[in-house]
């Protein structure tokens, strides 16, 4: 998770897999300075992954992110509507 390269590839996977467990790897990203397509990979993986865990790290992702970053705002509020669905 270090490859800034692979970062948001990584993230999309764990997010497709739409585990709980996936959370474990993707917590720590979400306090690092990251680059917009991290960021909107992230927002995605956790709206994938739904459920009160990720919807707090999301949270965190949105306190996070810079007003200047409008994508990020906007998967952001995607991935709220899609994380509260029922799974």
């Amino acid at each position: 998770m270090n490859e800034p390269n692979a970062q948001a590839t990584l993230v999309e996977v764990i997010g497709a897999l739409g585990l709980n467990e996936g959370l474990v790897w993707l917590e720590p990203l979400v306090d690092r300075s990251l680059d917009e397509d991290v960021a909107l990979s992230l927002a995605g993986a956790f709206g994938e992954i739904g459920g009160p865990d990720a919807m707090t790290l999301l949270a965190r992702l949105e306190a996070a992110t810079p007003p200047s970053l409008d994508a990020v705002h906007e998967e952001i509020a995607i991935a709220k509507e899609v994380g509260k669905r029922d799974r």
